[in-house]
């Protein structure tokens, strides 16, 4: 197995497990995961076995002021 980051070319293989985990309409779309490659290529992660993708993580980034809301 191996980690390495997500590309354009993952997002068919990335949506399949989205649909798996997550509940209809809950899931990212296509788009989003598109955005999110091209926007913070280094927070997309793929773990591969043969050629397989088998989970990805994503992480993003917010503004210093989104984090400073004060939230309920």
């Amino acid at each position: 197995m191996k980690v390495r980051l997500a590309t354009k070319k993952d997002i068919p293989a990335i949506m399949v497990l989205e649909k798996e985990v997550w509940a209809a309409g809950q899931g990212a779309t296509q788009e989003m995961i598109l955005s999110r490659i091209e926007t913070f290529p280094e927070g997309s992660w793929c773990l591969e076995k043969d050629h397989k993708i088998l989970g990805y993580l994503c992480s993003e980034i917010f503004p210093e002021s989104f984090l400073a809301q004060k939230r309920t």
